[in-house]
């Protein structure tokens, strides 16, 4: 399971889009608005 980095919902790795800088998005649309701060650890 990883969590997007941009609205932190946790999918698994394998239905996960991910980034040139390693990070991990639920969708296209978040990876292409990017990581979002302030997410809840």
């Amino acid at each position: 399971m990883v969590r997007c980095a941009h609205c932190g919902l946790h999918l698994p790795e394998s239905e996960s889009v991910r980034s040139a800088d390693g990070q991990d998005y639920c969708s296209p649309a978040h990876q292409t608005s990017g990581p979002r701060t302030g997410l809840p650890s």
